[in-house]
């Protein structure tokens, strides 16, 4: 009698809070092996446009970004040096395309964002254009580009959880207030409070 009373109580608990009605799928993969060796220390992420694929490597000693042909994955170049120069990296958080032409390696340290075009499969990526941040955009650790050419930065150490900004770094308004009656500790905590991330899947509208 205990027992069916547990196995009861246990299948209600999970129907009320839904468990039972997740969908379920499997994720498959398969090896590829690169048709040319590039050193890289800690390839993070893959960005994949029609038919190149770029490797984001988040801790180089050389480059951060290393283009491929897709799904081939032939080396084609690496772009995105790292070093303390007015075309160099310091150090990327984020990498992604902004179009199909252009591609966005955002720099924490240096408040910049360099934007690279050329990315095809017999070309090797150029800079094309170097974005600053305004002193008001906190910690750019991760950007989206928006349809209108402008960029969604989650805003770490403000009192707002997005910063909109202009192609050209400039900060055009501050959206997601975090209201809480004590401003006091909003601005002593807004690091943990404000703390949020952009999905690489985000659609905004």
């Amino acid at each position: 009698m205990c027992f069916l009373c547990l196995a009861a109580a246990c299948s209600r608990h999970e129907g009320q809070n839904g468990f039972d009605a997740c969908p379920v799928d499997s994720l498959r993969g398969e090896k590829v092996a690169l048709a040319d060796s590039v050193w890289m220390r800690y390839p993070y992420r893959v960005r994949v446009s029609g038919p190149v694929a770029v490797v984001f490597d988040l801790n180089t000693d050389s480059c951060f970004c290393h283009l491929f042909t897709y799904p081939g994955f032939r080396f084609i170049a690496s772009f995105a040096p790292k070093g303390e120069g007015p075309e160099e990296v310091v150090s990327a958080s984020m990498a992604r395309f902004i179009d199909k032409e252009h591609f966005g390696v955002l720099d924490m340290s240096g408040r910049k964002l360099l934007v690279y075009d050329g990315l095809r499969p017999h070309s090797v990526p150029r800079l094309c254009r170097t974005v600053s941040f305004e002193e008001p955009v906190s910690l750019p650790l991760e950007f989206l580009p928006l349809p209108d050419s402008t960029m969604l930065i989650p805003d770490y150490l403000g009192e707002a959880r997005f910063c909109i900004v202009g192609s050209d770094g400039r900060l055009l308004k501050k959206t997601g207030v975090i209201t809480l009656a004590d401003t006091v500790a909003l601005r002593k905590n807004a690091p943990g409070i404000g703390e949020t991330t952009i999905p690489d899947n985000m659609v905004c509208c």
